[in-house]
């Protein structure tokens, strides 16, 4: 792998969470669809790595409960194979392999991160990603100098892939704040402020370029409806 490579995390931007239907709305979640597309279509059209983690759930995983404290637990959601699971927004035309929790060989894994395009979906019954064991040693295979991260919740998801990347990986990280949208469990004030201080970069997507080195007019023109 390239010592230059930067990766695209997507977290979690399913039907549930990202449309007002779903059955976990993220407040305002909708509004950042547009944002989301533009992000993808920006890594797929520059052959940047996309690597997506969406819930994948069914009625015995832990995370899924009737008392719910939406921290650790949560109401039925993203059920496998639902509508509610789909990722929305453009998801472009790159074929798009999916990993499941169970162990990948590394010869799998290594095969995958070799790809140019790559667009990949890791699949888990868990707030956090890590708990697919794949994702670790993916990670290791890609061994990206950036990761940009955009989704949902920022307060719960979006904070446990951070910081599950930092102790991953010696990656730049970057957050991309015109693209995340939270629960409001801990306010978004906050969740910025503890992420500046652990240094995580935080930039609008009219401001990616100013990080990545790269022509701020491929991501003002892109054309996605």
């Amino acid at each position: 792998m390239s010592d230059k490579t930067t990766l695209y995390w997507d977290v979690d931007t399913q039907y549930d969470f990202m449309e007002p239907q779903g059955r976990l709305y993220v407040p305002d979640a909708r509004h950042i669809i547009h944002n989301i597309s533009r992000l993808r279509a920006l890594a797929l059209g520059r052959k940047h790595p996309l690597i997506a983690s969406t819930d994948w759930h069914n009625k015995t995983n832990a995370e899924i409960s009737q008392q719910p404290d939406c921290r650790q637990t949560c109401p039925e959601h993203c059920v496998a194979g639902s509508e509610g699971a789909e990722r929305v927004g453009f998801w472009g035309s790159v074929s798009i392999d999916y990993i499941d929790s169970e162990v990948r060989s590394h010869e799998e894994l290594q095969a995958l991160a070799a790809k140019r395009p790559l667009h990949l979906v890791l699949r888990k019954q868990a707030i956090d990603v890590f708990t697919n064991p794949n994702t670790r040693p993916l990670l290791e295979l890609l061994h990206p100098d950036k990761i940009v991260v955009f989704g949902v919740a920022l307060d719960i998801c979006v904070k446990h892939t951070l910081e599950g990347l930092q102790e991953a990986t010696d990656a730049h990280l970057i957050l991309v704040e015109d693209a995340v949208r939270g629960l409001g469990q801990i306010s978004r004030d906050v969740v910025i402020k503890n992420m500046r201080e652990n240094d995580v970069s935080i930039r609008r997507l009219n401001e990616l370029d100013k990080v990545i080195a790269q022509s701020h007019s491929e991501i003002v023109n892109l054309n996605i409806q």
